[in-house]
């Protein structure tokens, strides 16, 4: 699953940290939710997709 995680320091020490992901891929991935016709990316692909470039 994408995550973003996102912290904040103040005086070297951690202030805030917010977490974040997407809702809709985790309910398809436990089959809450069907994927298809749904505007998200197949995770795998836009793995593939950045490696790709990385190595490019």
């Amino acid at each position: 699953m994408p995550l973003v995680v996102m912290v904040k320091f103040r005086d070297g020490l951690m202030e805030s940290e917010r977490l974040y992901w997407d809702q809709a891929a985790v309910l398809a991935q436990v089959g809450l939710l069907a994927a298809e016709g749904l505007p998200m990316a197949d995770f795998t692909e836009v793995a593939r997709y950045l490696r790709d470039k990385a190595t490019s």
